[in-house]
């Protein structure tokens, strides 16, 4: 899947993907019912325009009668530092897809084990949960914030 000049083509089946945000990366799920957005610099990265764009044209399936994308912000490890967002990235995807789930974004991963981990799975061809560690615990807000956006911006949704 690539970005054309006209967007993204349109996601039917389930899926998770890491999209770029300009000098940034995040992880999106989509099912038949719902949109879960992860973001490592959460809360403190505001979702913007460029994102929402990418959204609409990935999920137009999923847009109300209202025009707006509904989807989960959902809480996760955050990155401790300025260059591992596409490291977490990953981390997050592989927790989606073969690990527990949302529960598990938030389980502390081991930093300093995440790059090599990355690339032992690439070469192998093969993703593993990423490694976690007992010693460092997260004080990250523990709520889904549940969203609507379109063209215009995002509404947090009560």
């Amino acid at each position: 899947m690539a970005q054309a000049t006209s967007g993204f083509d349109a996601q039917t089946a389930d899926t998770v993907m890491i999209l770029h945000t300009r000098q940034h990366w995040i992880t999106v799920s989509a099912t038949a019912n719902s949109i879960t957005y992860v973001d490592s610099l959460r809360p403190h990265q505001p979702l913007s325009q460029y994102v929402i764009r990418q959204l609409l044209n990935l999920f137009p399936q999923h847009i109300g009668d209202d025009g707006k994308l509904r989807l989960s912000i959902v809480p996760s490890t955050p990155q401790t530092n300025g260059e591992d967002c596409g490291v977490f990235a990953a981390a997050y995807a592989t927790e989606l897809v073969c690990g527990d789930g949302a529960p598990g974004l938030l389980a502390p991963f081991d930093v300093a084990s995440m790059r090599a981990h990355l690339e032992r799975c690439l070469q192998q061809q093969e993703l593993t949960p990423f490694p976690r560690t007992t010693t460092r615990r997260t004080r990250r807000r523990q709520k889904v914030i549940n969203v609507a956006v379109d063209e215009q911006g995002v509404d947090v949704l009560l």
